[in-house]
């Protein structure tokens, strides 16, 4: 049995495989506090300046996340760029898996109409998809990130018109909070037999952009 859930007031979205568990929902030093309108739209911004500021940036979406490789390039990026790009407006999330997901939002925005499909610029480099095998001797995070990607695909397949109207919202709003409950039905669709997640509202979105870039990336141009 699988079940699916938003808590609209504030925090998680909820889904009833083992992996679900291995989620990250905690920052380095802890549960991440509650994300607010502002916090996010500073994080947003620094993530932006990270995209104007360092050409390999986008290079994080070629990379199987939660991976030591992974994660070697998200801090070389931030280390480069955090001086120029902290402040005025703009913080760091506490959460790398965040920063990945504002990261391909933005790119997303960048590249791609949601909505139609239609290719506004030419696609970032992917990781591949390893086979299941591959993808049990990865480390747990890694495992976790990946099945959530695999569900985020499977949702914007089947409701891409909901993830356009999601990423047209303001993180952090009724809008936002309206969108997730419309996709609900497409992310629940997605979960397998048994699963048990738990996951808050901005890492799925953030699974659900690079989702809908992988998937439009990878349909046949002019499709």
């Amino acid at each position: 049995m699988k079940r699916l859930t938003i808590m609209l007031a504030g925090a998680a979205l909820a889904v009833s495989p083992a992996l679900a568990q291995r989620i990250q929902t905690r920052g380095p030093t802890g549960p991440e506090p509650a994300p607010t309108a502002e916090s996010v739209r500073a994080n947003f911004a620094y993530a932006s300046c990270l995209l104007r500021s360092n050409r390999t940036t986008p290079r994080i979406l070629s990379l199987v996340p939660n991976t030591p490789e992974e994660q070697r390039s998200a801090f070389g990026v931030v280390m480069l760029t955090t001086s120029s790009c902290e402040g005025s407006g703009r913080r760091s999330p506490t959460s790398r898996i965040a920063l990945r997901g504002m990261i391909a939002e933005l790119l997303l925005e960048r590249d791609f109409d949601v909505a139609t499909g239609r290719r506004l610029d030419s696609p970032v480099r992917r990781f591949d998809m390893p086979t299941v095998a591959a993808a049990q001797r990865l480390p747990a995070d890694a495992q976790a990130a990946l099945t959530m990607l695999v569900i985020a695909e499977c949702a914007v397949r089947a409701n891409r018109a909901g993830a356009a109207q999601l990423f047209t919202t303001d993180p952090v709003t009724p809008q936002e909070r309206a969108a997730f409950t419309a996709l609900v039905p497409a992310i629940g669709g997605c979960i397998p037999q048994g699963a048990n997640l738990s996951i808050q509202p901005r890492q799925m979105r953030g699974y659900l952009a690079e989702g809908a870039y992988r998937v439009l990336a990878a349909a046949p141009a002019g499709s």
